[in-house]
């Protein structure tokens, strides 16, 4: 039985990684194929589609299991965004590098942040803590489609660190402005389908990381601006 670089047997991870995978459909059309499918089966890459975010063991529990559950990747909790302001708003977006969108903007913030965890020290975008013995690379062309010509450049969602353009995140959903906004079933979780964490607003209030059904990884449809009316009045 090989052993992966923290020490634990490998044949552990990929059985729990298997499992994970296997149950991809639960969590609607599955994240297997989709862009969030990291997986590879090229010379050094691994088939394994959870791997890339989730481990069994030394997860990285800097942001906690509720918001980061058994997670295998670095999180800079020291990073500086510029958040969305305004004069109107009542509840005032905080930095997000320590709440649970921390982990979303780890890639698609397109910079390169450095963390150390456990001693061992890798970057958000490509380390993972807790690998196989032998490696396991994940599928270059997610990301960088141009990669096999030499071009490194990222597709898809890349915000940067400046978030002032995009919707507020990591803020406490505004329950005082009730002709404003719609009051949630849960003032903690929010609703069935739209989320609140602890009731905050976060990145993965409106998106599921694991059902690509509805593009970009849409909790609800937003036809009819059907995802915008379910927190605010029209």
């Amino acid at each position: 039985m090989t052993k992966t670089n923290l020490g634990f047997p490998c044949a552990c991870v990929w059985v729990w990684v298997s499992m994970m995978a296997s149950s991809a459909n639960l969590f609607g059309a599955g994240i297997k194929g989709s862009k969030h499918d990291l997986s590879s089966t090229s010379s050094g890459g691994s088939s394994q589609v959870c791997l890339f975010c989730h481990t069994p063991h030394w997860a990285n529990n800097t942001l906690g299991p509720a918001f980061a559950p058994l997670w295998n990747r670095y999180v800079d909790t020291t990073v500086v965004f510029t958040v969305y302001s305004s004069a109107t708003m009542i509840s005032t977006p905080e930095n997000p590098s320590q709440g649970p969108s921390a982990v979303c903007l780890g890639c698609h913030d397109g910079t390169l942040a450095r963390a150390t965890v456990y001693g061992i020290t890798g970057d958000e975008k490509h380390s993972l803590i807790n690998k196989p013995a032998g490696g396991a690379s994940a599928k270059c062309q997610k990301c960088h489609p141009g990669h096999s010509a030499g071009n490194y450049y990222a597709s898809g969602i890349m915000m940067g660190r400046d978030l002032r353009k995009m919707h507020p995140i990591s803020m406490l959903y505004p329950t005082t402005m009730e002709s404003e906004f719609l009051a949630p079933l849960d003032a903690k979780k929010g609703w069935s389908d739209v989320k609140l964490f602890n009731g905050r607003v976060e990145c993965s209030s409106c998106h599921s990381v694991h059902d690509p059904a509805i593009s970009p990884f849409l909790r609800k449809s937003n036809n009819g601006s059907a995802l915008c009316l379910n927190c605010h009045i029209q």
